[in-house]
């Protein structure tokens, strides 16, 4: 955004700043809905895996301490 009745005009750098960020947030090609929620599924899965991945590997890690201990 410049400021009228100047030559080369003022910028002020957060009015700049929004106005890029708002532009660019249209250039954006969004997921769609089924997208987002199959991708969701997929994060969620994952995550439950290596929780109980870890989940085990901690239950052997305690076995074998108590095994030396």
């Amino acid at each position: 955004m410049t400021i009228k009745g100047t030559k080369k005009g003022i910028k002020i750098p957060g009015v700049t700043f929004l106005r890029e960020v708002a532009l660019e947030l249209q250039r954006t090609e969004w997921l769609s809905a089924k997208e987002v929620a199959k991708l969701s599924f997929i994060v969620i899965i994952i995550a439950a895996a290596l929780g109980m991945f870890l989940h085990f590997l901690d239950l052997g890690f305690m076995r074998l301490v108590g095994l030396i201990v």
